[in-house]
């Protein structure tokens, strides 16, 4: 594996990374589907999880960074800590809509069902909210709180990037892991994976803390499983990088690596300061921090 230069802060992607669905979305979809529509309409997990994927292909397309405006700002926007509707629920009701619709369910039946005043899909979307704001739609790998626990008794500044909406706050919450000095989201930077714009947020970010002032990004390592928006962007953006994939194994390491090599040159990344690497496993980032944080890359 190729070494890192002396790190001082280090920042996660979240999903797929830190925690993982506790089941496909197209299964939980269609059991809250098939929950509300009494089975009438019984819609398979296999093909919830089709129209899912078309789904939010065509939402971020048409409201990317759930639907934040540049010239609005975060103006408007509810607080999710504090309960209540935001832009983020309004634009997943739009993508629940979708779904039911290329399922089947009947516009009538979606807006106009339901008791005191609120439609059935309005509830559907407060249900699935709230399962995907908590450990009820997700859970840990089972090395991430050790492995965070351990990084920050370094010392270490850790940050989130992720192309997630406001409810990771709640979801870290809930699993028991928040423990970063920053989160930095789609939703509420208007930015996304692998702009360098929203790295450059995170190193503003970074900053901030008095011990962190004259910090550079290759002094910086991004984690993540996304091989265009974590490895590639974070390199474009002067952060080292260490892709995750936790299907490696240890004969496939340096072909891995060889991979990741080709894909830096296909993309036209140039590297200066920064290194790169691949891990099977969030528990092979401990040594290397304490390490790295203690001296200089041997």
């Amino acid at each position: 594996m190729t070494k890192l230069t002396k790190i001082r802060a280090i920042t996660f992607d979240a999903i797929h990374t830190l925690y993982n669905l506790r089941i496909p979305v197209g299964e939980m979809y269609a059991q809250n589907l098939n929950m509300h529509m009494g089975y009438k309409i019984p819609v398979s997990g296999d093909k919830m999880q089709k129209e899912f994927l078309k789904a939010i292909k065509t939402q971020n397309k048409r409201n990317p960074c759930y639907g934040y405006s540049q010239l609005e700002g975060d103006f408007g926007r509810v607080d999710p800590l504090k309960g209540g509707r935001d832009r983020d629920w309004f634009w997943w009701r739009e993508l629940v809509l979708e779904c039911w619709l290329n399922c089947g369910v009947e516009i009538p039946i979606i807006l106009f069902s339901g008791n005191e005043g609120e439609s059935i899909l309005d509830k559907a979307t407060d249900e699935l909210m709230d399962i995907y704001s908590s450990k009820k739609g997700y859970e840990l790998y089972g090395e991430t709180t050790g492995v965070l626990e351990e990084i920050r008794d370094l010392g270490t500044t850790m940050g989130i990037i992720t192309n997630s909406d406001g409810r990771t706050n709640l979801v870290l919450k809930d699993l028991g892991i928040n423990m970063f000095d920053f989160v930095v989201t789609s939703s509420e930077s208007g930015l996304e994976k692998p702009s360098r714009d929203i790295f450059k947020r995170a190193l503003g970010l970074i900053q901030e803390n008095p011990k962190n002032l004259n910090i550079e990004p290759h002094q910086i390592v991004h984690i993540g499983d996304h091989i265009k928006k974590d490895f590639i962007g974070a390199l474009k953006s002067g952060y080292n990088a260490l892709l995750l994939d936790r299907n490696l194994e240890n004969g496939d390491r340096k072909e891995k690596i060889r991979e990741m090599e080709e894909l830096l040159v296909k993309n036209r990344v140039v590297l200066e300061n920064q290194k790169f690497g691949v891990i099977g496993s969030l528990a092979e980032i401990a040594p290397w921090i304490k390490i790295l944080s203690n001296g200089p890359a041997q």
